[in-house]
């Protein structure tokens, strides 16, 4: 069958290609944008769309229409979401090596073709945040640059933005009122300049090096827009101006680009997602198709409407008529809990109650929050319910320091102008080469523009450094030359190797220590995941490529959807799944939306955009939790619905609250009829009891041991302390305070602060809560700390 635009097939084809089986299960909507091959289409896809499956029947129906499948090219954002149209693919269109994956793994693979062009290597390595860092700080050493009032991830942070919008060193200025602009102008050369010399990139580079070199090589461009002519870019809305510019130039002679996504799903803003790529997209292709994919599988008619309710208070978005074929179901609940303990334990005992009732397996619930400091409480919870969980998001698998370790050792058999990997295992095992002597060899290696193992090759020449020392590194030298004579076996022998000659598993069985015999249980599961990549790869891809496997892991690849276990997850980790059950909790100002984005509206808007994200997870029930009060990071505090609870249609929840009991049974006790809010109701949040209780209640030390009675007993005997005004949650969140200053919970660890008559200072430590919150203050001047209670203290922070 021959490639034809549907729009250009006779009566007879299309009739015929319209009967076609790919095309038998698909809706209007879907098989309009599965039929459009020839030209840009943007597919507008709602969540629980179906966009998944248009994507993978798009791929095989060009397949089917003649279209070889080494010119097609479908980029994702992870790894999951590649191997899932990956399977899907196979079951439609068995044996075809399209290219599937992420944009990271994509560039990874043209910069090994293409490395010299970028001045790399073609065996580089991919560095991950902790052995960028170590690179960051090797640059700031060399600059020179003690750093007192900012941090290295700021620092990194800012490199990072730079990078994504495609701002080379040699181009960065600072912006304005960017105070450390000035660092980042002298570091962030010094530290590309490392990094090549390392022949290493981290994942930043790995966009950025393609984007230029595309610029800057006309007929790399043109032949990679040859072989790629037709591409496919799932979850465009969260592409940055890197990835927006290697689409735009793969695009140029064959303009066939069909990108998926939402507007109102873009939440990665903070790390250089630009919305523009998608809002724009009719502008950079006028004759673009556009299909809206509005029906949703997912979700039931409740949970989509309190969605669609909220979403619509945004306003840079594309319009879509939601809408689903699915039951009513039941209300979305809105929970009120005195504390965050209260919302912890009364979620695992209702998780409890229905598992085993039998109504729901564990794997059915998913719990979100904004942050992961916030799982703490919930985790201990589950287990007291003996409640199995998994969290999604923690200490992966890949940056265990066992595993990290072994793998230095691979990457500077396969790469050794590697200086990270040299950095984090020349004494490790202990071996006798401490610190001085790194200096030392980190010296010769600065002196004279070489990778650190040149210079370690060096060391019995180097002066001043001791025999002893000199001959403890000549043998770790030799240790990993006789390791790289095994660098071309299969991964699982050289990962095998390096555990038995560098004495690392020697180590770790002599060891009586717990937690040295966890380590060693993870040694031998990375051997088995080598002996599944050799497995896999019995042409023997080698370990170049387990390395680039191991280095482009994602937070949610560790997710086990096959594991009977309730999830726990950021928000920003939820994107892509599905759940029966779901807990959204702490839904409170400060959290969700998060503090920082309160004087943003676009940062405001992608906060709102990451709840609607989390409700659209929701298959069948659904849950968004408050506590009055909540412990974070350290302190207790009063806490305020979050503003986006008001903007849903609370009339048509169930509004849940009230006294909760300590019982086996869930402690939900709906508030009365005549308690509840009408839906015009413009005055009141909340119910007038419940509402009271929050804004008229001051901090407490103990306030989570205290039962909600007793609250209100305190409460009442503690406010007459306030006289004439009590300072309510949201005036201290307003930046309010007892005294008429500034929030005490404006005051943050670290924070520099400038005092009337010490003159200027730093947080060294807070404790206490509301009106005797104190500050521990270390001031500049000849380094004396004082202690403050905060609220009478003339302290003001110093903003940058």
């Amino acid at each position: 069958m021959s490639l034809f635009p549907m729009d250009r097939l006779s009566d007879a084809a299309s009739d015929h290609a319209l009967r076609s089986p790919l095309l038998d299960s698909l809706t209007d909507a879907q098989r309009a944008a599965v039929c459009h091959i020839e030209g840009p289409l943007l597919i507008l896809a709602g969540p629980g769309s179906g966009k998944t499956r248009v994507v993978t029947h798009r791929v095989a129906w060009m397949l089917a229409s003649g279209i070889p499948a080494r010119q097609i090219l479908a980029l994702t954002f992870t790894n999951k979401a590649a191997d899932e149209m990956r399977g899907r693919l196979e079951r439609l269109a068995p044996r075809q090596a399209v290219w599937m994956g992420t944009f990271h793994r994509f560039c990874a693979r043209m910069l090994r073709s293409y490395a010299e062009l970028v001045g790399l290597r073609e065996n580089f390595s991919i560095y991950d945040t902790d052995d960028s860092r170590k690179i960051l700080q090797i640059a700031l050493d060399e600059e020179g640059i003690d750093l007192t009032h900012t941090s290295p991830d700021a620092i990194a942070q800012a490199i990072s933005w730079a990078k994504n919008n495609l701002v080379t060193a040699d181009r960065y200025e600072p912006r304005r009122g960017h105070a450390i602009g000035g660092i980042v102008e002298k570091v962030y050369p010094t530290y590309q300049k490392l990094m090549l010399r390392s022949s290493a990139v981290d994942f930043d580079d790995l966009l950025v090096h393609v984007a230029i070199l595309l610029k800057e090589n006309p007929e790399v461009r043109r032949q990679l827009d040859e072989r790629y002519r037709y591409i496919m870019v799932d979850e465009y809305q969260d592409t940055n101006l890197a990835q927006y510019t290697i689409v735009r130039a793969l695009s140029i002679d064959h303009p066939n680009l069909a990108v998926t996504g939402d507007p109102d799903q873009s939440i990665y803003g903070w790390r250089g997602a630009n919305l523009s790529n998608i809002l724009e997209f009719e502008k950079d292709y006028p004759k673009v198709k556009v299909v809206r994919l509005e029906q949703n599988y997912r979700s039931t008619k409740s949970i989509l409407h309190i969605a669609d309710q909220l979403i619509r208070h945004n306003i840079r978005r594309k319009e879509k008529d939601l809408f689903t074929d699915n039951p009513q179901g039941n209300r979305v609940r809105l929970a009120t809990f005195p504390t965050q303990r209260d919302e912890a334990e009364t979620i695992a005992e209702e998780i409890a109650h229905e598992v085993r009732t039998g109504k729901r397996r564990p794997r059915d619930f998913a719990i979100f929050y904004r942050t992961n400091a916030l799982s703490r409480q919930i985790e201990h919870a589950l287990r007291e319910q003996v409640i199995p969980y998994q969290i999604v998001n923690g200490l992966e698998f890949y940056q265990r320091k066992e595993i990290k370790d072994v793998l230095a050792y691979l990457q500077l058999v396969n790469n050794p102008r590697s200086d990270a990997a040299l950095l984090r295992i020349i004494n490790t095992p202990t071996r006798g080469i401490g610190k001085s002597t790194i200096a030392k060899i980190q010296e010769v290696a600065r002196d004279r523009a070489i990778p650190l193992l040149d210079a370690a090759r060096m060391a019995g020449t180097i002066s001043g450094l001791a025999k002893k020392s000199a001959v403890a590194v000549a043998k770790f030298v030799a240790m990993l030359d006789l390791i790289g004579t095994k660098a071309t076996a299969p991964v699982e022998e050289l990962v095998g190797y390096v555990l038995t000659e560098t004495g690392y598993r020697e180590v770790l069985e002599n060891s009586e220590a717990e937690e040295d015999h966890e380590r060693l249980a993870n040694l031998e599961e990375l051997l088995t995941a080598a002996s599944e990549f050799d497995l896999r790869n019995p042409g023997g891809a080698g370990l170049e490529q387990f390395l680039e496997d191991s280095s482009l892991v994602a937070d949610t690849d560790a997710f086990e959807s096959d594991s009977d276990k309730v999830t726990m997850m950021t928000l920003h980790a939820a994107k892509g799944l599905e759940f029966p059950a779901v807990y959204i909790v702490a839904c409170e100002e400060g959290l969700l939306p998060h503090e920082r984005s309160r004087r943003d509206e676009e940062k405001l808007e992608e906060e709102r955009r990451l709840l609607f994200v989390g409700i659209t997870r929701a298959m069948q029930d659904l849950t968004l939790t408050w506590a009055q009060y909540r412990m974070f990071r350290g302190q207790q505090a009063p806490a305020v619905a979050s503003s986006f609870l008001m903007e849903l249609p609370r009339h048509e929840m169930e509004l849940i609250g009230g006294n909760m009991g300590r019982g086996s049974a869930p402690r939900y006790l709906a508030w009365d009829e005549e308690s509840q809010l009408s839906p015009e109701d413009d005055d009141l949040e909340f119910p007038p009891r419940e509402q009271d209780a929050l804004i008229d209640a001051p901090m407490y030390d103990d306030v989570n041991q205290l039962e909600p009675e007793e609250m209100q007993t305190r409460k009442a005997k503690e406010s007459k302390t306030f006289s004439s005004g009590i300072v309510t949650a949201a005036d201290l969140l307003a930046g309010k305070s007892p005294s008429g200053g500034i929030s005490p919970y404006a005051f943050k660890h670290g924070m520099m602060v400038q005092h009337p008559e010490y003159g200027p200072g730093q947080i060294v430590a807070l404790s206490g809560n509301g009106a005797k919150r104190v500050a521990n203050v270390r001031f500049m001047e000849g380094g004396e700390e004082r202690k403050f209670v905060i609220v009478h203290s003339k302290l003001t922070p110093l903003t940058e």
